[in-house]
């Protein structure tokens, strides 16, 4: 292909290498906001599974490291666990 356009009359080729420049803007315009909202989901979707998991494996950690079945919380604990949960829920 860069052969081909290489060949061309110095008028042509500048004409058609300015036709492949617009085409791929028209195109990059035309598939940048998609891509950045379907960037967007993707990243608050694996946030969630994030925090899921963390959320889920807090207790089982807490057993292994030789803690009891439940885990308890003191205030402070719970208001920072709040804190950076309503943070990722409004990000």
């Amino acid at each position: 292909m860069a052969a081909t356009i290489g060949a061309l009359p110095t008028r042509a080729r500048r004409t058609q290498v300015e036709s492949l420049f617009l085409f791929a803007a028209a195109v990059t315009l035309a598939c940048a906001e998609p891509f950045a909202n379907s960037l967007i989901g993707v990243l608050i979707s694996s946030k969630v599974n994030q925090w899921t998991l963390l959320v889920g494996s807090l207790p089982l950690a807490y057993l292994v490291g030789g803690g009891v079945t439940a885990l308890h919380l003191d205030g402070r604990q719970v208001e920072e666990f709040l804190r950076t949960a309503t943070q990722t829920c409004s990000a």
